[in-house]
C-alpha cells in the first residue's frame, strides 16, 4: 500500500525522555522530503505543539495539525498559522462539570482548562501547576474563580492520581464522557470530539482516502484515530485497549524510535 500520511500522536509515541530523539527527528525530515504530509495529533494545545513544530522547522506552508484531541485543526500557510476548525465545550458545561469534580473534593485532582484561544487557566493556589505548564511550553493565566474564564472552553483537564481520576470518570460517566489521555490525566471535550474527527477532517480536506493513512498512538485518546486509519499502529508502551484496536502493535516503544521505525517501514 502506498500510503500518503503519517498522523502520529505526541507524548508517549513520538515525545520520549522529555523530547524527540535525533532518529525520529532524522525519519520525520525523510517523509517531508518524499512528500508525504505528517502530521502531529496531540491533546496538547496548538500553542504547545507549535513550539515544537518550530524547533522541527514543521511550521512551514503546506503542514498541518490536530490539538486539543481533535477539538482544533490547523495548517501553516503564508500568512502564518490558521485555524481550520475548533470545537468547544459550552461555558456552562465547562463549569457543570468543574463543579461536580470539585464537590468530589478528591486531595490528589487539580483542575486546569483552556480558553478558546488556548490559553491555560487555574485557580490562585493550584500546587503543581508551573511544572505542568513549562511541560507544556505555554504560559497559565490564574484566576480567583474560573467563572472569570468566559467564552469557549476548549477543555477541562484533571491532573491527579491514577485512581482517584477514574473516581471521577465514573462519577461523570452518566452526563460528562472523558478519555484518558495519560495515566495521571483525565480530560473533558467537546462532544463528537476526537483524535479520529480530526484525522477525517484533514483527509477531507486534503483528498486523501483514510486507506491512504497510518496513525499511530499509546493511550485512549489515540484509539479513534488508530481505528479510523487505513493502518493504525499501536506502539510496544501502549496500553491494552490501545493495542487492541490497532491493526499493528510494535515491539518498539516511544525510547526506541518507535516513529521512525514506522516511517521508514511503511511511509518511505
Amino acid at each position: 500500500m502506498n500510503y500518503k500520511a503519517l498522523f502520529t500522536d505526541f507524548d508517549g509515541t513520538l515525545f520520549a525522555n522529555g523530547k524527540i530523539s535525533d532518529t525520529n527527528i532524522q525519519a520525520l525530515n525523510a517523509a517531508r522530503a518524499a512528500g508525504k504530509l505528517v502530521v502531529f495529533c496531540s491533546g496538547r494545545s496548538w500553542r504547545s505543539l507549535a513550539y515544537y513544530e518550530n524547533l522541527l522547522g514543521f511550521d512551514n506552508p503546506g503542514t498541518y495539525g490536530v490539538a486539543f484531541n481533535g477539538g482544533v485543526a490547523y495548517a501553516y500557510t503564508e500568512n502564518g498559522h490558521e485555524v481550520l476548525y475548533r470545537h468547544t465545550l459550552e461555558t456552562a458545561t465547562a463549569h457543570e462539570i468543574i463543579g461536580k469534580v470539585k464537590a468530589l473534593a478528591l486531595p490528589s485532582v487539580k483542575i486546569f482548562t483552556y480558553g478558546e484561544n488556548d490559553d491555560m487557566f487555574v485557580e490562585d493556589g493550584t500546587k503543581d501547576a508551573a511544572p505542568f505548564s513549562e511541560s507544556r511550553q505555554i504560559p497559565i493565566t490564574f484566576v480567583k474563580d474560573f467563572s472569570e474564564v468566559t467564552g469557549g472552553i476548549a477543555k477541562v483537564v484533571l491532573f491527579g492520581e491514577n485512581n482517584e481520576l477514574k473516581k471521577v470518570a465514573a462519577q461523570l460517566a452518566d452526563k460528562h464522557e472523558s478519555v484518558s489521555s495519560a495515566a495521571y490525566l483525565l480530560e473533558f471535550l467537546p462532544p463528537n470530539v476526537n483524535k479520529g474527527t480530526g484525522l477525517s477532517f484533514l483527509a477531507e480536506h486534503l483528498n486523501i482516502q483514510l486507506s491512504e493513512m497510518i496513525a499511530m498512538g499509546d493511550e485512549a485518546n489515540d484509539i479513534p484515530m488508530i481505528k479510523k486509519a487505513g493502518l493504525g499502529i499501536a506502539v510496544a508502551n501502549a496500553i491494552p485497549p490501545a493495542k487492541e484496536a490497532a491493526d499493528i502493535i510494535l515491539t518498539e516503544s516511544c525510547h526506541e524510535d518507535a516513529v521512525s521505525v514506522v516511517i521508514h517501514k511503511y511511509l518511505l
